[in-house]
């Protein structure tokens, strides 16, 4: 799911009843863990200290949010909601999150010291995606039954992605210190190509030469993209988008049919997964000297 500046790995696994667990990897070494009283758990974000944000169910089926600081796990439920989750934190401890009330209506908020924010209201029926260092929000909500659109929530105020021409939905997946946006834009015809999205409201629309889709999933704070470009057999391949330059990944050995590049910290290691005839693996691809 998500990689931080030390380089340490969060994700999730199933176990043989198909439930979630979440897990780290760092130093060669896979931990899983659950919070306390979990039946089951995942995780979606990790900050430069290590504090990790996910959400756990519990026995009554009932969702909440959790930190985990070196172990030590806080349950972080919106005073008043049914279910809540957390889908981000960025280095200055600022958490984003989700709840859904109990008639049914949902709000993104931030949490910092104790306190609740509600950032966007459930009459757009928000979807939040990720957090800047800078505390902006990237996250978006269906203006239609049929698409999409993104936003941006910086000092309480949403700003939509501008029209593009010939695209009917935008979705974001990550956010930079910049409060630059990447995501994936769906075009009239049929095809994906991502996007990014500058503060100045400048969009820019991305797409892998020779590929029939592309998808851009994360980005540091240095402006180096990540994403997947897929071919005509929807087979797919990780790349590193920097400077106006592709660098397509590729993982050694015979029988990889897919591979994808899903997030990057700021010294440019990414982290993927790709497929063999074993199944789904994870990835980290450092930099080359």
């Amino acid at each position: 799911m998500a990689i931080n500046d030390s380089g340490t790995v969060i994700g999730w696994w199933d176990d043989s009843q198909y439930q979630q667990h979440s897990f780290t990897y760092a130093g060669g070494k896979v931990t899983p863990f659950d919070p306390p009283g979990a039946v089951s758990s995942s995780t979606y974000g990790i900050n430069k200290a290590g504090t990790i944000v996910g959400l756990y169910e519990d026995s009554a089926g009932i969702r909440h949010g959790y930190t985990d600081t070196a172990g030590k796990f806080t349950t972080v439920d919106m005073p008043g909601a049914a279910q809540t989750a957390l889908n981000g934190i960025n280095d200055k401890g600022e958490i984003l999150g989700a709840a859904i009330g109990p008639d049914g209506t949902a709000e993104l908020f931030t949490y910092a010291n104790g306190t609740f924010t509600v950032i966007v209201p459930d009459t757009l029926s928000p979807v939040a995606t990720a957090i800047a260092k800078t505390g902006a929000v990237a996250g978006w909500y269906p203006a239609d039954p049929s698409y999409e659109t993104a936003f941006r929530v910086t000092g309480g105020t949403i700003t939509t992605i501008p029209a593009i021409k010939g695209v009917f939905y935008t979705q974001p997946f990550g956010i930079s210190r910049q409060d630059e946006i990447v995501g994936q834009a769906a075009l009239l015809t049929g095809e994906e190509e991502g996007f990014i999205w500058h503060k100045t409201g400048k969009v820019k629309l991305l797409q892998v030469p020779g590929s029939t889709d592309s998808l851009l999933l994360g980005i540091n704070d240095a402006g180096v993209v990540v994403g997947s470009s897929f071919n005509s057999s929807y087979a797919s391949t990780g790349f590193v988008y920097d400077k106006g330059s592709f660098t397509m990944l590729t993982v050694p050995g015979s029988g990889v049919t897919s591979t994808d590049a899903i997030s990057v910290n700021d010294a440019g290691t990414v982290l993927g997964d790709y497929v063999d005839s074993a199944g789904p693996h994870g990835v980290v691809a450092v930099p080359s000297p």
